[in-house]
């Protein structure tokens, strides 16, 4: 007899099988399904009659389906990052790039870094360097390229990052990634000057002010002084970042300034350090370098000592009764007075020691005192701004606001978000809380299928540490099915505590494709049909980033990155496909959402439901014909509109959302055609 097996209608084989009586035996059969297109498929077999056979009704057997997924490959580049934006010819820059394998299969190819000064000319960019790396699924990596800028022309170049093509890759639009500017300066002999500047520094973080503009914390550190021996002309002075400590020349956030120096003159130029973070609190400890460089050909080195600071510390708070203290050194070996203005609810008051505007000289201990009285209501706050200027000058050398508040309550935790999957499969938690004298420290904790706890600090991400402040946290990637118990503590400024209560969610994962739609089932070639696709979230965790890729039979038509999409939420895309191209025949519409890390159930990340019929104009029952048929389904439809209870979108062949004599026209015209 003869065996064959079928995918749905599609024949994967036949094999003739020889069987003696009440014997069995297994047949294999091996499914190329390299052009196959993706969905899902029924595999059925069915057995030839043999002679004299009078039970047939079991020579067929429908057993299973098949999920046939699209092989996807996909690298991305996500960032590219300089150590600075401003260099001399010789200098040294690093660029930072980040890679992603999106794809589902790991992947070996190379990433090349370039430096183009002139992006409307092809061809002239200078290569910095090309790496090559073997990425997992969904594994990612930091490139650290160095550029030797030595013989490299003055000018701004434009830096970017590409992924060189991996086999079969679905989306090549991420690959590429411009992304920031440098500009190389040219180094100018300029030997008859003489410049000073501090090269030791040691910083007392009470006298940082605060700045909301910039987000950070400044201190003016005094000028660099430029004296002529014999030059004339313009100069120009570039600071420098570690980290995110900035040497910021002339003005806080400036890195780059020009002046003119007289001939024998001297110009002095104010320095400021920018302590800016990338996350709200950062703490710095430890030593720093930073370096100063006039016209590339003097550089002086600046070293921060010592410092330990939190970065969005707004003062320190330490309560004695009713008064709250502040105590500080001030010093610079001048005389100075102090000046203050005060922000206070009725009945408090406060006192500075030196007492405001007596002379005096530093270094000194300056006290200030700020007292509540004792009928203060919860919640009420003041504030003292004390400015510090040097005598006979008039030039304010500091200033910082001091904050007091009666807050005998511990923080409010307003709420806690479930946790979300990242891009890269961490889970990142986030909390709101609130409190009158601002929140010193938030922690997270957290425990795994019922094992110890863990603790990791939550960053600031948004607020302004007193009310509705957000904080943040990510914690490894679990797996589908981990549970996963948590709560939140907050603390202010006080030491007042707050503990939320433990909330439990089990991580599951699960995307789904739950519709694919054309708005026609058969359209002429040449019009635009729109297609219509539901993702939705079926899993517990929100889900911060993933791809999902159309295909029309086996070719990628269109890729969409969807940024964010709640857990138990569904959101639709809509495109209209241009059939001007493609094909007259049947075709399958497939949409694939790429499966998120330890995604179980990928069988519903296809939807193959997508079937259009591509045909001749004035064919709308999509049997390549145009006759009596497609007049009847025209005029069923004749004078109506979508919503109506008679409406066909088919029987609107061009389009405008009508049928009327405009289409009846299009059949007139193509009647009696066929195709082929």
């Amino acid at each position: 007899m003869k065996l064959s097996v079928y995918a749905d209608t599609v024949e994967i084989g036949t094999e003739n099988v020889n069987l003696s009586k009440g014997n069995s035996t297994i047949v294999i059969y091996r499914w190329n399904t390299t052009e196959v297109i993706c969905g899902r498929y029924t595999i059925w077999a069915k057995a030839s009659v043999v002679p004299g056979e009078k039970d047939t009704a079991d020579n067929t057997l429908i057993d299973g389906t098949v999920v046939v997924k699209p092989n996807f490959h996909d690298v991305t580049i996500t960032s590219v990052r300089l150590s600075c934006n401003f260099a001399y010819v010789g200098d040294d820059i690093t660029i930072y790039t980040d890679v992603w394998n999106r794809g589902e299969f790991p992947e070996t190819f190379n990433v090349t870094v370039y430096a183009d000064d002139d992006t409307n000319t092809i061809g002239d960019e200078i290569t910095v360097g090309t790496q090559s790396l073997l990425l997992d699924s969904k594994a990612s990596a930091t490139l650290i390229s160095a550029w030797n800028t030595t013989s490299v022309p003055a000018g701004t170049y434009t830096i970017s990052a590409i992924a060189s093509q991996v086999s079969r890759e679905a989306d090549l639009s991420d690959n590429l990634l411009v992304d920031g500017t440098v500009e190389l300066f040219s180094s100018v002999p300029c030997q008859d000057i003489e410049i000073t500047c501090p090269s030791t520094l040691t910083v007392n973080p009470a006298i940082f002010t605060y700045d909301e503009y910039y987000r950070a914390r400044l201190i003016g550190i005094g000028n660099v002084t430029i004296k002529s021996t014999g030059f004339e002309g313009a100069l120009r002075i570039v600071g420098s970042r570690n980290d995110s400590i900035h040497l910021c020349v002339n003005e806080p956030n400036v890195d780059v300034y020009i002046f003119a120096v007289p001939k024998y003159g001297e110009v002095q130029i104010p320095l400021w350090l920018m302590f800016q973070p990338e996350t709200h609190w950062e703490e710095y400890n430890g030593n720093f370098t930073l370096q100063l460089t006039v016209c590339g050909t003097h550089r002086k080195q600046l070293k921060i000592v010592g410092i330990s600071i939190n970065v969005c510390e707004n003062g320190a708070y330490i309560v004695y009764n009713e008064t709250v203290t502040f105590t500080w050194n001030l010093t610079g070996g001048s005389f100075v007075y102090l000046e203050a203005e005060a922000n206070l609810p009725p009945g408090w008051s406060y006192t500075v020691d030196p007492p405001i505007g007596t002379l005096f000289e530093t270094p000194h201990m300056i006290r200030v005192n700020i007292t509540a009285p004792s009928d203060a209501e919860e919640g009420e706050m003041g504030s003292v701004t004390l400015k510090a200027y040097k005598n006979a000058t008039d030039t304010m050398i500091w200033q910082f606001v001091y904050f007091a508040t009666t807050d005998n309550n511990p923080p409010s935790i307003e709420e806690i978000e479930q946790p979300v999957l990242t891009p890269t499969g961490d889970l990142m938690f986030g909390t709101t809380v609130t409190d009158l004298s601002g929140i010193q420290g938030v922690e997270l904790y957290y425990s795994i299928n019922g094992g110890s706890w863990n603790n990791v600090s939550m960053q600031w991400s948004s607020g302004d540490t007193f009310d509705s402040t957000v904080y943040t946290a990510q914690i490894p990637h679990m797996a589908d099915g981990t549970v996963i118990d948590y709560y939140v503590v907050a603390t202010d400024w006080l030491k007042n505590q707050t503990q939320s209560d433990i909330q439990t969610i089990i991580a599951h994962y699960d995307l789904e494709v739950s519709e694919v739609n054309a708005s026609k089932s058969v359209i002429a070639q040449g019009y635009l049909d729109q297609i219509t696709i539901s993702i939705a979230n079926q899993g517990t965790t929100p889900i911060s980033y993933f791809k999902v890729v159309v295909y029309l039979d086996t070719t990628v038509i269109n890729t969409y990155k969807i940024p964010y999409l709640e857990n138990g939420e569904i959101t639709t895309l809509t495109f209209n496909l241009n059939t001007t191209i493609i094909a007259k025949g049947n075709h399958i519409i497939a949409v694939y959402a790429i499966p998120i890390m330890s995604e179980t159930d990928t069988s519903n990340n296809v939807n193959d439901g997508g079937k259009i019929t591509i045909s001749i104009s004035g064919d709308v029952n999509g049997d390549f014909k145009v006759d009596g048929k497609d007049v009847a389904v025209v005029a069923k439809a004749y004078n109506t509109k979508p919503g109506d209870l008679l409406w066909n979108p088919n029987a609107d062949i061009n389009g405008d959302d009508k049928v009327d004599g405009k289409d009846i026209a299009i059949v007139a015209k193509y009647y009696n055609t066929h195709y082929p």
